[in-house]
């Protein structure tokens, strides 16, 4: 594991979950100005597929992506999230079983300057109902085989597992810069 890499584990690990408006942890000050400089860490995962874009970034059920594909598909998802509204900080529900689509997912989220909030599958309709509803999350991505046992909710749903014939008609590049200090997670 490279020092990045470690950086970036050490910081997540020890980094709780802040309201907005909260300071990060004394340990995730350090991580960003010592260790790792004032990358997000899509940019860094950025610097990453720029450098070794052959490589497998991601596996998942025998499946692999290389970094230069999750790069290029989580910076379709972004902009395609930014043409559904999604501006920084805006919340982004992300429900998916375990597969490469949670990959994609986080990254085009944090790409588009967004935060993401977890939606477990397996937790009861009235729980999801809850978060979608306290949350009021304007997109959610999911998969097409969980779209009936979601609650009723008023976000857009953008489905990963086949929706690409219209996210693959947005750029593969790299979007701007977002700033470090917006929102990530709930």
């Amino acid at each position: 594991m490279s020092e990045t890499s470690r950086a970036v584990t050490d910081c997540l690990s020890q980094q709780s979950i802040q309201a907005p408006g909260a300071g990060p942890s004394d340990a995730c000050v350090a991580c960003q100005q010592e260790e790792i400089g004032p990358e997000c860490i899509q940019q860094l995962f950025e610097a990453q597929a720029h450098s070794t874009p052959h490589d497998v970034a991601v596996v998942c059920a025998e499946q692999g992506l290389t970094y230069d594909t999750l790069n290029a598909r989580a910076n379709q998802l972004a902009y395609h999230l930014r043409a559904l509204g999604v501006r920084p900080e805006t919340l982004v529900a992300l429900c998916v079983r375990r597969s490469l689509d949670i990959a994609i997912g986080i990254l085009g989220i944090l790409k588009a300057g967004a935060a993401w909030l977890p939606l477990d599958p397996a937790h009861p309709k009235e729980r999801q109902q809850l978060m979608l509803t306290d949350a009021r999350v304007p997109v959610l991505l999911t998969q097409k085989s969980l779209v009936a046992a979601l609650p009723e909710h008023g976000a857009n749903t953008v489905l990963l597992d086949s929706d690409w014939a219209s996210i693959s008609a947005y750029s593969t590049s790299n979007r701007a810069r977002i700033k470090r200090e917006i929102l990530a997670a709930v």
